[in-house]
């Protein structure tokens, strides 16, 4: 499976559910919180390195890759970082037009330094919005049904806090973490 712009094309492919509201307001993380940092994956063909950090007022992440021809690519990302008691979870505004969703994953950042994705389950989602257990709608398609959580956001959490072991699943993506402390530092006074 192709890495490059790993999230990006995440986000594409779980593009079914969506949501009205994030699951928390737009607020910076702390300095040391552990999702902070750069992020690296690669394989034969291609290298990929995430930075996410605060940016004004707002949690950004950083996608660049370069592939074994040398060619570079970037895409970014605003996102909500959200901790419950059922995990963390990021809520990334999906802009189209005057319109803005957002699609919730959950991730995960172990003591060994890997940054796990979780996209939500299509299937599950729609069918608790047919049994009526969530606000929402589902959109028939030719393959995979559109899912759009209209739920209010204390719902939404309640909802995901609930049923995450049911909502998300099966992993994506899976990056590991550059620790920069043990990078040598930048020489002064080189010639």
């Amino acid at each position: 499976m192709r890495t490059a712009f790993i999230l990006f094309l995440s986000f594409l492919l779980a593009a079914c559910v969506e949501s009205e509201v994030p699951l928390s307001a737009f607020a910076p993380l702390a300095p040391d919180h552990p999702l902070i940092g750069t992020w690296t994956v690669r394989n034969e063909k291609e290298t990929v390195y995430l930075h996410i950090g605060n940016q004004e007022k707002t949690l950004h992440l950083l996608e660049v890759e370069i592939d074994h021809k040398g060619t570079l690519k970037s895409e970014r990302y605003e996102a909500i970082s959200t901790s419950l008691a059922s995990g963390d979870y990021l809520s990334v505004p999906m802009r189209s037009g005057e319109k803005t969703t957002y699609q919730i994953w959950k991730y995960r950042v172990s003591g060994e330094g890997t940054l796990t994705f979780w996209p939500a389950d299509n299937d599950f989602i729609a069918d608790a919005i047919n049994k009526g257990w969530i606000a929402g709608t589902v959109q028939p398609r030719t393959v995979i049904p559109k899912v759009l959580l209209t739920a209010d956001q204390q719902s939404l959490q309640r909802f995901i806090a609930q049923h995450d072991a049911k909502i998300f699943i099966e992993p994506t993506t899976a990056l590991f973490r550059i620790n920069a402390a043990a990078l040598p530092r930048e020489a002064t006074g080189a010639r």
